[in-house]
């Protein structure tokens, strides 16, 4: 998938190939889109967002609209997924309901209203309307970089992995699909019932910081917790690349009290990432990945330090990029809440 840097949307804006009356900051790669000042629920109808704001829980699911029509010339395709700062309230704005227009309706040129959809992994969290909530991607293609193309990424410095102060060779990576990360031992659990704000900084009261390595037999966390956490190795693309990060699901042996974590038997999975899966480029840029992750197994998960989180995949951008605005996440180190300010 060819990805739209920040020039390349000005650029597009500026030709009329992109045509988006309504919509706030222009990042990176993507292009902030608020929320209107009503929401759709399935069941109760057309719900008012007032501006005390609605709290929205882990049982609510919702439809919304862009504020304006949207028009992509052929060839272009969207997705719409949740800006870093919600994502890590476990807030989830999926492109999904309008996804024959975004995507597969690309060889032609259309305009339309994308209605997207609005729910929370696991958490309380109040939406106020006018928030910029999601992140509009622009695309011209759905391609990424294949597994020996990653490996020559590495040899060739597009992309930059450390662990500790310790520089890795692809000799010291794992590859599947795309590169294997690993779990951080410090993580946060949300703490159920607590409605989170995103005008408010996160505090103890709202998550509860846990070192897994304090737990030789795993720490267990029950069906449909939150956590944030982040990988051990630090991760950095030249100005050509984005990373992301897939939904992976782990998996650990269960049998006859064996906790280690491991691929042999059947999953216990949580979802990892599914928010908020793009990452800034640029080798300034070099931390840490913060994940969401939500667990979906109804017997829940045992977490274990260095287990495998995720694998990290490339995908071009459409040409490189000279964007270089510190992202409000520069200098995280392991895992990072939510930093104040929408």
């Amino acid at each position: 998938m060819a990805i739209l840097a920040h020039k390349h949307i000005l650029e597009a804006l500026e030709s009329g190939a992109v045509r988006l009356p309504t919509y706030g900051k222009i990042g990176a790669f993507s292009l902030d889109i608020p929320l209107g000042a009503t929401l759709l629920h399935p069941r109760r109808g057309i719900t008012p967002l007032p501006e005390e704001g609605l709290v929205v829980t882990p049982d609510d699911f919702y439809l919304w609209e862009f504020p304006s029509d949207l028009f992509l010339s052929a060839g272009y395709m969207g997705e719409v997924v949740t800006r870093s700062t919600y994502a890590r309230l476990g807030v989830c704005a999926e492109s999904a309901p309008s996804n024959d227009a975004f995507i597969l309706q690309s060889d032609t040129s259309r305009s339309f209203r994308p209605v997207c959809s609005l729910r929370t992994f696991g958490t309380e969290v109040r939406i106020r309307p006018g928030e910029f909530i999601s992140q509009l991607v622009l695309k011209t293609s759905l391609s990424r970089c294949s597994t020996s193309e990653m490996r020559d990424l590495f040899d060739q410095g597009e992309l930059v992995m450390y662990k500790g102060d310790k520089r890795l060779s692809r000799a010291d990576v794992t590859f599947h699909e795309g590169i294997e990360l690993l779990l951080d031992p410090v993580i946060y659990v949300y703490r159920k019932g607590s409605i989170l704000d995103p005008r408010q900084p996160a505090i103890d009261r709202d998550f509860e910081k846990i070192d897994l390595s304090r737990f030789p037999n795993g720490y267990y966390l029950a069906e449909s917790s939150f956590f944030i956490s982040s990988s051990v190795q630090k991760i950095a693309t030249s100005n050509r690349y984005v990373s992301y990060v897939t939904p992976h699901r782990t998996t650990h042996r269960r049998r006859n009290g064996d906790f280690r974590p491991g691929p042999s038997f059947p999953s216990f999975p949580f979802l990892t990432h599914p928010n908020s899966p793009y990452h800034v480029f640029g080798l300034h840029a070099l931390r840490q990945i913060t994940f969401e992750n939500y667990v979906t197994s109804p017997d829940g998960v045992r977490l274990f330090p260095r287990e495998k989180q995720a694998e990290l995949m490339m995908v071009p951008l459409v040409g490189p990029s000279n964007y270089d605005q510190p992202s409000r996440y520069d200098g995280q180190r392991g895992a990072t809440l939510m930093r104040n300010g929408v």
